[in-house]
């Protein structure tokens, strides 16, 4: 009595291949090729005291379809790169659906009424394809007018979470944010596999039980209800050995208009 109830729904794709995609033939030293179609619905619910919220989301998906391949190809046959060569090792190679459900509870700890900084942990835990449990704290310093959980970077698994998203009440932002995850992970289907055999994949002891993430970003107001962001990702190895054992860095830019 007296939260606040939130929804969004989130449909997406996501990718990954080896370092080398020009071969045909399998890599077992390497990330293996996997991919993921997934719908996914989440709900927020803020607690009255508005210091804290509860995040839940529920995805469902395909493993493996053939759709990426097409996908990724017709985007490196546009920018004129190499196109890749080894899906059909990939991860549930055919078609497999999958699931997750997600759970995490987010506190305030420090919030500026003038909307200058807001501070927060999270505590998230999931099962399914990813099936891991996480700790983190996250920051925002400059100017912004949306509410502390409307903005869930810490949330991201591969891909955003489907956090419910809120409209400008009138200020325009612009702020830096910034964050660190410890994550303590007990499955992963798209370095695993699931059911259906799978012709690279990796053993729970030849992966990381422990990764760590951190991120650096800036979100900016271009027109009403417009916000540009560009965010700067670092991650700890997943996998011990091989070719696979490296850290990644990656940017994302982020075009969001909310109606």
């Amino acid at each position: 009595e007296g939260g606040q109830v939130h929804h969004a729904r989130q449909f997406g794709l996501m990718a990954f291949t080896p370092n080398d995609i020009t071969t045909t033939t399998p890599i077992y030293d390497d990330r293996p090729y996997a991919s993921l179609v997934f719908m996914s619905n989440g709900r927020l619910y803020v607690d009255a005291d508005g210091r804290h919220a509860w995040f839940s989301s529920l995805t469902v998906g395909m493993l493996g379809l053939s759709l990426t391949e097409d996908l990724q190809s017709a985007i490196h046959d546009v920018v004129g790169s190499e196109e890749p060569r080894g899906y059909d090792h990939q991860i549930s190679a055919g078609g497999e659906p999958t699931a997750r459900y997600s759970l995490a509870r987010q506190s305030l700890w420090i919030a500026n009424p003038s909307g200058t900084i807001d501070v927060k942990t999270t505590l998230q835990g999931s099962v399914g394809y990813l099936t891991e449990a996480s700790a983190s704290i996250s920051m925002r310093i400059g100017r912004f007018d949306s509410p502390w959980w409307s903005f869930a970077p810490e949330l991201t698994d591969y891909i955003a979470a489907p956090v419910p998203a809120v409209a400008n009440r009138g200020r325009a932002e612009r702020f830096f944010f910034a964050g660190v995850r410890v994550k303590a992970r007990a499955y992963n289907v798209l370095l695993q596999g699931q059911f259906r055999d799978s012709e690279v994949r990796y053993s729970a002891s030849e992966l990381e039980p422990i990764v760590a993430e951190a991120w650096v970003g800036f979100v900016t107001q271009l027109l009403n209800q417009t916000q540009l962001s560009y965010s700067l990702n670092y991650q700890t190895s997943e996998v011990r050995d091989g070719l696979a054992d490296r850290d990644a860095w990656w940017g994302a830019v982020q075009l969001t208009h909310t109606f």
